[in-house]
Parts: C-alpha cells; structure tokens; sequence
C-alpha cells in the first residue's frame, strides 16, 4: 500500500485509495464529498479509484485456509 502510494503522489489522491475489497454507500459518499471540498468543485467526479486487499494486515484476507476448511471474504470452492 505505501509502495503505491509513493510511486503515485502528485497522481493519486489518499481519497481515491482504500484498503477494501468493497465499500459502502456512506463511504463512497464521504470520499466524494472530501474530494469535492478538496478540488473546490461541487461537481467534481472520481476518475479512478483503486480498491487493493493489503494481504499482511490483518490476516484475515479473502480466503485462506485454517486446518482443514477454508475460511476469509470469499466463499471457498468446496475443497478440503
């Protein structure tokens, strides 16, 4: 995530960064909002927006395997 966001300053704004897989309407508003308030632009639009899953925080990323099952954000395939 810090890799990204260095290569890309000056050309990615924080807002248009999110370590999330999904985001919700209120944050999807919020960001719109902050981005707005930034660019002095009530009209002011996300050309991009980059979601990025950050696979060493937390550990609980969007599957992974715990003893025998499959467990995380995504349905496993059935294989134990």
């Amino acid at each position: 995530m810090d890799a990204f966001r260095r290569a890309n300053v000056g050309r990615v704004k924080n807002e248009q960064v999110w370590a999330a897989i999904d985001v919700d309407d209120d944050r999807w508003d919020e960001a719109l909002e902050d981005l707005r308030k930034d660019l002095d632009d009530t009209e002011a639009r996300f050309a991009s927006v980059f979601l990025i899953d950050d696979f060493v925080a937390s550990g609980l990323t969007l599957l992974r395997r715990k003893d025998t099952d499959w467990k995380g954000k995504l349905p496993g395939s059935g294989e134990k």
